[in-house]
């Protein structure tokens, strides 16, 4: 049976790389020395019964262009950044929350919240619910974090079958 931690580290990489996939985007492992001077961040809250916390991601201007140009705009403004930035955020959550189904875990999410700025340092990476995952694109970098509290006790589910909607689908009702 899976843990805690190996669950939101592998929902956090798998719903990434897909993610940014489906922009046409191969984001890599290696190493980047990007500018940070200016990051775009999104920051989006989730809670439920077993677990609650919040999911970051920061994207640089340069990657969230390439990403928008599959949608056929190749010159986005800085507000069509801002929006795309938290879109991401929240289909990340959104296929994060996906991955954790099977095993028993079900959140609600929160609106996302966009931050720009000159630099982000976030404090509390050492505490064991923190966990994160950078990947770079052409020097520029790309990061997810996730600050879980999982209730205390939490016994996960045995994996099923059992999958909300597929990746990418629409449901109406």
């Amino acid at each position: 049976m899976t843990d805690f931690a190996t669950l939101v580290q592998d929902s956090i990489a798998e719903a990434t790389t897909l993610l940014f996939s489906s922009f046409g985007l191969v984001l890599d492992s290696g190493e980047a020395t990007p500018d940070t001077s200016f990051q775009l961040v999104a920051v989006i809250g989730f809670t439920g019964d077993q677990v609650r916390g919040t999911l970051g991601v920061t994207v640089s201007p340069e990657v969230l262009t390439k990403a928008f140009a599959t949608f056929g705009q190749s010159d986005p403004d800085q507000r069509l950044l801002n929006d795309f930035v938290g879109e991401i955020a929240n289909q990340l959550l959104g296929r994060v929350k996906n991955y954790w189904i099977p095993s028993g875990l079900d959140v609600q999410i929160t609106t996302p919240i966009v931050l720009r700025g000159v630099s982000l340092t976030i404090c509390g990476t050492e505490h064991p619910t923190f966990y994160e995952r950078s990947w770079v694109m052409e020097g520029s970098l790309v990061s997810v974090w996730v600050d879980a509290q999982p209730a205390e006790g939490l016994i996960l589910q045995p994996p099923t079958e059992q999958q909300a909607i597929q990746q990418g689908e629409v449901v109406l009702f």
